[in-house]
């Protein structure tokens, strides 16, 4: 379902469906955008643009407020804002950093513990890879919580046979491509390759092929919706890739 909006936006709106206005601070658009910025070489209107929209959003969503503060949206756009300020650091002025922090502050205190699942590993994810964008001590406390819950999450959620624990096809793969990310950037930062995240990822990777198969079918079992799943064989790549440090292969 798409819509033209008027801007400024309407952050908060009632009259929207609460999981289409989820989508809209997940700021997951914004990755389309993101990479035909890398490539373009007239980009900075578009730039210019993104940073406004930014600065909307922070305008718009006062500190624990609306649904840009529900630990899963912020999940999704720390690590979306993240991408953005690495990619183009003009971007990343000192509010907008410090709106970041804040939120990944929120999420420290507000995990999705009770809900468990997805949701927590997406929050842990995050916590992780955000805490890893700033210094200090409260970074470092972040980080070594988010870890040692994800080590004990994973142990959990990631079955013998590779499969995570919800049984749902596209939210395996989800899972999968987030873990390979959070590999990735944890042995950029850190120089590290962490044992758990290795395991967890193999045998998912070994799991995805079994049902994904030669026939190439997200089996439609549980809550499988498929607008939402990655390009499966781009995911399975990427993990082989963070596996055996081999080439990408596009």
């Amino acid at each position: 379902d798409k819509k033209v909006l008027d801007f400024p936006l309407v952050w908060n709106n009632k009259k929207w469906p609460r999981l289409w206005q989820f989508n809209l601070h997940y700021f997951e658009w914004a990755k389309d955008l993101l990479n035909q910025l890398i490539f373009s070489q007239e980009s900075e209107k578009e730039k210019i643009l993104l940073g406004i929209i930014i600065d909307d959003w922070m305008k718009s969503n006062p500190l624990g407020k609306g649904d840009g503060w529900d630990s899963y949206t912020i999940s999704l756009r720390c690590r979306n804002w993240i991408w953005i300020f690495r990619c183009f650091p003009e971007l990343a002025t000192n509010n907008r950093i410090e709106s970041l922090w804040h939120q990944l502050c929120w999420l420290y205190s507000n995990p999705e513990l009770s809900n468990g699942g997805n949701h927590l590993l997406e929050n842990l994810i995050s916590l992780i890879i955000g805490s890893l964008q700033f210094e200090g001590y409260k970074s470092k406390i972040i980080y070594n919580w988010a870890f040692e819950k994800l080590k004990l999450e994973l142990n959990e959620q990631i079955l013998d046979d590779g499969g995570h624990f919800e049984r749902t096809a596209v939210y395996h793969f989800l899972i999968l491509d987030r873990l390979v990310e959070l590999g990735c950037v944890i042995e950029n930062i850190k120089c590290e390759r962490p044992k758990c995240l290795q395991d967890s990822i193999l045998k998912m990777v070994q799991f995805a092929r079994k049902i994904y198969g030669e026939h190439k079918i997200i089996p439609p079992y549980n809550d499988s919706p498929v607008d939402i799943c990655p390009n499966i064989d781009r995911v399975i790549n990427f993990a082989e890739t963070y596996l055996f440090k081999t080439e990408y292969k596009y």
